[in-house]
């Protein structure tokens, strides 16, 4: 099976690395037909759209890109011709509005902010020095239509040649089953270091905490792939779903790492460690056979022996690390059973 994703996978790079070339050549052809030094605008953009290749974010960036450009080019027009032309002191606060648009895109993250600010920036610089023979109205509006172009001829290129390749549903379905079989691992780990079958070194500890944050790492996929199916109500509730349950899921690893770090399975907790074993090896096995689990008919099957054992635990002593370890199994055991149930409950409708 890894082979085989291994394969499909180097076709879609070879097909991404295709549309990309494919796009600079046009743009670097077309840029020689204009009589311009501008021109070089069209296959810049270009290349700042496909850094990121993946299909959400490419219709995202051009987007982007493009309200950004015009919102400013308007603004810095609107600046150089009626608030410099009125009073050259305006010039004095361009170091503290810059500043401010920074701020703001380091706060917000936004693309088109960050075009906002470089597409201001360019043209004032270049009347604030007085560069001899510089017109903006004319640059405006030549930088605007290289920049549309350049937008125009990705989302082109993407869309005939790297439409399937770019798609990000492939690479988050492979990479979600992989976090889920690594959270199966991670479990089994903690099991063994938490009964004393391994101790955990620092190795262990930074596997775990890769896991956990490999979690974070596809929340940020899910979030490109919303993008996709802005307009299909149903696939935006599963994605939600998802990133819901993988933050909870890293939340619970995350406090059982911590009791781990800190403690050891108690003896006279009124349970073996072949019991507690057992249950963490059931819940890591729903997690690293997920597949099956979904066809499985009573997804409800391992809540009953797990309940029991937690009581005995707690009847034992509730504030003993062995209590704590099992409640967050239980929470573990929870999300994947809600995981699958509304899983199952949404694709039927």
């Amino acid at each position: 099976m890894k082979s085989s994703f291994n394969k499909k996978n180097e076709i879609l790079q070879k097909q991404e690395a295709f549309c990309v070339a494919v796009a600079l050549t046009l743009s670097v052809i077309a840029s020689f037909f204009f009589k311009t030094s501008h021109a070089y605008w069209l296959p810049m953009t270009v290349a700042l759209i496909f850094l990121r290749p993946v299909r959400g974010m490419i219709l995202k960036r051009a987007a982007h890109r493009i309200i950004g450009t015009f919102a400013g080019l308007i603004m810095a027009y609107l600046y150089l011709q009626t608030l410099m032309y009125s009073d050259y002191r305006w010039g004095y606060l361009l170091p503290l509005i810059f500043m401010i648009m920074i701020y703001l895109i380091l706060v917000t993250d936004n693309y088109a902010i960050a075009v906002i600010v470089i597409t201001m920036f360019v043209p004032i610089t270049e009347v604030v020095s007085g560069s001899p023979g510089y017109f903006p109205e004319r640059i405006f509006v030549k930088r605007f239509f290289f920049t549309s172009l350049g937008c125009v001829t990705a989302l082109i290129c993407e869309y005939f040649i790297y439409n399937t390749a770019s798609a990000s549903q492939r690479k988050i379905k492979y990479n979600t089953r992989n976090y889920f079989k690594n959270t199966g691992k991670a479990l089994e780990l903690c099991a063994e270091c938490f009964t004393g079958k391994k101790r955990l070194n620092s190795e262990l500890r930074t596997q775990i905490k890769n896991i956990i944050a490999s979690g974070q790492a596809i929340d940020s996929l899910y979030s490109v792939l919303k993008t996709e199916y802005k307009e299909e109500p149903q696939m935006i509730e599963i994605i939600n779903l998802i990133t819901e349950k993988l933050f909870k899921i890293q939340n619970n690893i995350s406090k059982i790492l911590c009791i781990i770090n800190h403690s050891t399975f108690n003896e006279t907790s009124r349970i073996t460690k072949e019991e507690l074993t057992d249950i963490c090896n059931t819940v890591s096995g729903k997690f690293k056979n997920l597949t099956r689990y979904y066809y499985t008919e009573n997804i409800r099957s391992t809540d009953n022996p797990l309940i029991e054992v937690i009581k005995k635990a707690k009847e034992a002593n509730q504030l003993s690390a062995t209590y704590f370890f099992l409640e967050e199994i239980l929470e573990i055991n929870k999300h994947i059973d809600e995981y699958i149930f509304k899983i199952r409950k949404l694709i039927r409708v």
